[in-house]
């Protein structure tokens, strides 16, 4: 709620959290705050130094044998790379983190991971499966994003009807729950 409210002060709190974690000596608490720290900068339009914020938080998940951390490091420099402009990391990425989400069972990442990959990759297979997982966690703002992802995908492909019809039901959604970002 705080980061929504004051981005410079939540900058503030991940430099802190970042250079606490580091006086600790606490591997997992400083992999964490520069995850943290590396998506406040990505936001503030510096993803180029966030992503070697997000490679060093990897290196001590996957030093710590923490799937759930490289996980979610996986997933967080998927993001990055996409808005820094490079598809091949961010197909990569999204790649190395999908197997492991499915062994965690992260139905939420793993969706948002496969809606997005589907964006790459335009695997129908993808995307279907995402709202699915939606679904099936009864997360309707995923489902709402995997709705309208999957419809851009018809859409690209020709298949109009069936693309404006998956958008509109992720809209629908979207008005529903009041998502109004979706």
């Amino acid at each position: 709620l705080w980061a929504s409210r004051d981005n410079q002060h939540t900058g503030d709190y991940c430099h802190q959290a970042l250079s606490l974690a580091r006086s600790l000596e606490a591997p997992a608490a400083i992999a964490h705050s520069l995850n943290r720290l590396a998506n406040w900068m990505m936001n503030c339009g510096q993803p180029q130094d966030a992503l070697e914020y997000h490679q060093e938080a990897l290196a001590l998940f996957e030093s710590l044998g923490d799937q759930a951390g490289i996980a979610a490091t996986l997933d967080l420099l998927a993001m990055t790379s996409n808005q820094c402009g490079d598809a091949r990391a961010t197909v990569d990425y999204y790649r190395r983190a999908i197997p492991i989400l499915r062994d965690l069972d992260d139905r939420q990442t793993l969706a948002s991971s496969l809606t997005m990959l589907s964006n790459y990759t335009l695997d129908e297979a993808q995307v279907r499966e995402a709202v699915e997982l939606a679904r099936e966690s009864n997360w309707s703002s995923g489902e709402a994003f995997a709705l309208t992802y999957l419809g851009s995908l018809l859409a690209y492909r020709g298949d109009y009807g069936a693309g404006l019809a998956a958008t509109q039901s992720g809209l629908a959604l979207a008005e529903e729950i009041d998502h109004r970002l979706w």
